[in-house]
């Protein structure tokens, strides 16, 4: 229940492999754009934040409530059953949201990532680096903290 079945494709590539094929993918990325103008980025006016409000309780546990329940092998708990404590578990949660947005600081623990190699398509070859793309799978109290109004 803690930790549901992979359902990833089974390959003989390593980390060290993933690794050095986006490494040499960004590298060959860059040098073929080495020699280009950089981008011209026009600002555009904004308002600036001078405070914030709180996150409510109320306003957390509808994120809860509302946001899809994608699990990551990094939650503490399955996302299944923190959607159902909500009530119970919002003024926990509510906490470290409105700390962060009044000192500007994410908690280190929350940034903390766990990047999946998955199959582009089917049919491609599971055995080529190439037939993968990076997912990224963020802790999901990482995800309602970002989205705290």
């Amino acid at each position: 229940m803690l930790h549901p079945p992979s359902q990833h494709a089974t390959t003989k590539l390593t980390a060290t492999d993933f690794s050095n094929f986006f490494r040499s993918k960004v590298a060959n990325i860059r040098a073929a754009t080495a020699s280009a103008n950089p981008p011209v980025i026009n600002p555009r006016p904004s308002t600036s934040f001078s405070q914030f409000q709180p996150a409510t309780v109320e306003e957390i546990t509808h994120l809860i409530n509302t946001m899809p329940a994608k699990s990551c092998p990094l939650d503490p708990i399955p996302t299944s059953l923190l959607k159902r404590l909500a009530p119970h578990i919002a003024p926990v949660i509510c906490h470290p949201c409105n700390l962060s947005l009044y000192s500007g600081v994410f908690p280190i623990k929350l940034k903390q990532v766990l990047v999946l190699p998955l199959l582009k398509k089917n049919n491609l070859d599971p055995e080529t680096a190439s037939s993968y793309r990076p997912i990224s799978n963020l802790p999901y109290i990482s995800k309602v903290i970002t989205c705290a109004p």
